[in-house]
């Protein structure tokens, strides 16, 4: 099994390499960009291999540690969410409670203190992921917390612990920056965004004041976050490097991406009970925020930006959140145009040109990034918004729609585009049943 755990960190040795250092000049830097990305199919096929050779359904040790590894490989390969990774989650949480990765270390002797802190710090992650994945695919969270007592790992670098101590050191104070401390912060938000998650994916109808409740709890939890790990300003780079910079950015796109969903269901109701115009303006902002901070992401992580080795952490939850953002103000501006509402909306349209030129760089390898620039352009083009400054976007669209989407007709409102033909938005279905014009918009 170890094997497989070895093939995983080469795939993602290769997938760097194919990112960076073989970003040559001429045939020689498209030479080795072609080797590395023979080689990361390479490893991940014989990932596969080794966890079919070492049994994985029987696990044992590095099992669980081989699978989780694959299934980032899984995510990192493809730019769209895949509702297989999902299904791959589902097993790998079953395989770690089997394991009892579920139950804190402390209950046996049998574990020692550096492999109890090991479990604590796999269990964590597993718990992350199955929030994020279930997320994405608008459906329940398979871990709930009355299944667990597993304890967060210590705040200690990978220094700090040997495998022959016998007794764990004291935590570092916040203070000191380590992988675990972000891991730990982001955490305090997903447990939080967990309780939306659950909110919203409940066949049971939720009480206004406790989507109040939540977004205190929400700001709470960021106000919580140690200072170092806190975005003051996307544009300050920290001495810490890139990493704590990507750490910062991450961190607030959680907030807002759990903002965004909590307020999301009032959006339209908003317009006819002026109870929710806190719930449309909350959710508007926070759309905002994510599409700045994705802007922010794809300028510093280009080739030449400050954070261009930050790329490859690029994922596509990051681009879940930009899907979510773009409908939200896709609806939110349909439904003004529908209605005749004149006002200023040069914020919206301005982060809705902003998020299209984005998306349209992964235009050839993204079906959602296909859809919803072609949902923005839908938007803008009912008002005559669609201006010079946009007509590079136009032109990749007018060329290369047709490919993906053949109708004999062009799409001319947002109600076709987000039709049944388009089924990766229906985990939003049952929970848009009050709009009036766009009843299956589906999000992941």
């Amino acid at each position: 099994m170890w094997v497989g755990l070895l093939y995983c960190i080469m795939f993602f040795a290769a997938r760097y390499q194919s990112s960076f250092e073989s970003r040559g000049y001429g045939s020689s830097g498209e030479l080795l960009i072609s080797r590395a990305l023979v080689q990361v199919q390479e490893y991940r096929e014989k990932a596969v291999q080794c966890l079919h050779a070492g049994s994985y359904i029987k696990p044992g040790q590095y099992t669980v540690q081989t699978l989780l590894l694959y299934f980032m490989t899984e995510h990192h390969h493809h730019t769209d969410a895949q509702f297989g990774n999902w299904i791959l989650m589902g097993q790998i949480t079953r395989i770690a409670m089997r394991l009892g990765l579920h139950r804190d270390p402390s209950h046996t002797s049998k574990v020692s203190p550096f492999n109890g802190e090991m479990r604590r710090r796999l269990w964590l992650a597993i718990v992350h992921i199955d929030l994020t994945t279930s997320s994405q695919m608008g459906l329940p969270r398979m871990i709930r917390e009355s299944c667990y007592d597993t304890q967060e790992p210590l705040n200690l670098l990978d220094s700090d612990l040997d495998e022959d101590m016998t007794e764990l050191p004291q935590p570092r104070p916040d203070s000191v920056f380590t992988p675990t401390l972000y891991i730990k912060s982001r955490g305090k938000l997903l447990s939080i965004f967990a309780k939306v998650s659950d909110m919203t994916t409940s066949i049971k109808p939720s009480c206004y004041a406790e989507i109040w409740g939540l977004d205190d709890e929400l700001t709470q939890a960021r106000s919580n976050i140690p200072l170092g790990l806190q975005l003051q300003s996307p544009s300050i780079y920290p001495a810490e490097g890139h990493a704590v910079w990507f750490y910062r950015l991450s961190i607030d796109a959680m907030f807002q991406h759990a903002r965004c969903t909590l307020h999301r269901p009032y959006l339209i109701p908003s317009r006819t009970n002026g109870q929710y115009i806190s719930s449309r303006n909350a959710c508007i902002e926070a759309a905002l925020a994510l599409i700045r901070h994705q802007e922010t992401l794809m300028m510093e992580t280009m080739p030449g930006g400050h954070y261009e080795l930050c790329r490859w952490k690029v994922s596509s939850f990051w681009n879940h959140g930009m899907l979510l953002a773009v409908t939200v103000i896709c609806v939110d501006l349909n439904r003004d145009f529908d209605d005749g509402l004149v006002g200023d909306c040069s914020e919206l349209t301005d982060a809705l040109r902003a998020a299209q030129r984005i998306l349209l760089q992964s235009w050839s390898i993204s079906a959602d990034a296909r859809k919803a620039s072609t949902a923005i352009d839908v938007v803008l083009s009912k008002e005559g918004l669609v201006t010079k400054q946009n007509s590079a976007a136009n032109s990749v669209l007018d060329q290369q729609a047709h490919n993906y989407f053949p109708q004999s007709t062009p799409l001319r409102s947002l109600e076709d585009f987000l039709g049944p033909d388009f089924p990766q938005f229906q985990p939003w279905v049952k929970s848009l049943l009050l709009f009036d014009q766009v009843k299956r918009l589906i999000l992941r």
